[in-house]
């Protein structure tokens, strides 16, 4: 019988002893029977690192690395240069997998020749997760699968309708990964800064309409946190993804303008629903409008956007106190 291939599973983990168990737990209870799992302690202060040995003692598909703490960014990085699998995935230490996400994974990418398979996720709040989690299980509901080309992948992961830069709902030849990295430092916006990277490296990609990975809704998750100044950082991935489509996709320049505008008005968005003051929404207005000044007229001008959000992103070129009076409350 041919012997199923190495799938590296990548998890980094930071004080997270309430949930570890129960992530490390839904990926060593796996029906795929290949795998390694490696888990960096990236620093924790409380038990996560002690629960990470523990694992690694009873399991010798557990690798555990403790490093001094340095972010995600880092830790993962750790993980891409320890993995040996030929596929891989990330796994965040408070969320959960499927139980068959890595036999259905696996199967589809071999099965139709892919480079990389992408499967739904479901938010759950922290109160509900196990049950929610039992319940999906339990469902042997269909599925589809739809093999996506080089091309059209590309712009979705721009529109977003089916799937967009996340790092945790994806399974990837680890091929895939030579000489790129997550950029060290980068709190928003790193997940982005490899997926349009990692996907003009593929053929052919498939979507799973399938949920197989659970996240976690709980206070202090990346969702839950007060909208800051760090915030911008995700625009600096979107100005070099802009410039990336722009030597090596042109053809989907005006998609990747728009997808920039879009994410804009998601943060003015999430500003006006803060509980930040005036004088801190307009330090984070001003960072982001230096981000995209030097592109500003392919914004504004931009076909892909409605006609009033061109009209807004105008006023917020031209006059950001204006453009607060209008668009804020």
């Amino acid at each position: 019988m041919k012997k199923s291939k190495l799938v590296s599973v990548i998890v980094p983990v930071y004080n997270v002893e309430k949930y570890l168990e129960t992530c490390i737990n839904s990926i060593l209870r796996q029906s795929y029977d290949n795998l390694e799992l490696i888990l960096i302690d990236d620093g924790s202060t409380d038990k996560s690192g002690q629960i990470c040995d523990y694992f690694s003692e009873k399991d010798e598909r557990v690798l555990t690395f403790h490093i001094e703490n340095n972010g995600v960014c880092n830790a993962r990085n750790v993980g891409i240069k320890n993995m040996k699998g030929e596929y891989c995935l990330f796994v965040d230490s408070d969320d959960a997998i499927h139980k068959d996400t890595l036999l259905m994974a696996v199967k589809l990418l071999e099965n139709k020749e892919l480079d990389c398979v992408i499967y739904k996720y479901k938010t759950i709040d922290d109160d509900e997760f196990d049950d929610e989690i039992k319940k999906i299980q339990k469902c042997e509901s269909e599925y589809i699968c739809q093999v996506i080309d080089h091309d059209n992948v590309m712009r979705e992961i721009l529109v977003g309708k089916k799937f967009r830069m996340l790092a945790c709902n994806k399974l990837y030849k680890t091929s895939l990964w030579r000489n790129l990295k997550y950029p060290i430092g980068r709190k928003y916006g790193d997940d982005t800064f490899v997926t349009y990277q990692l996907m003009d490296r593929c053929q052919k990609v498939g979507y799973l309409e399938k949920v197989l990975y659970f996240y976690r809704m709980r206070e202090g998750s990346a969702l839950h946190q007060k909208v800051g100044l760090e915030r911008v950082q995700l625009f600096d991935s979107y100005a070099e993804l802009i410039e990336y489509y722009q030597n090596n996709v042109p053809v989907l320049l005006e998609e990747a303008y728009a997808a920039f505008a879009n994410r804009m008005f998601d943060l003015f968005a999430q500003i006006v629903n803060s509980t930040l003051t005036k004088s801190e929404r307009k330090k984070i207005l001003i960072e982001l409008r230096k981000i995209a000044y030097s592109f500003r007229i392919k914004i504004i001008f931009n076909s892909k956007i409605t006609v009033m959000q061109r009209v807004l992103l105008g006023i917020f070129f031209c006059s950001i106190n204006v453009f607060m009076c209008i668009y804020g409350r």
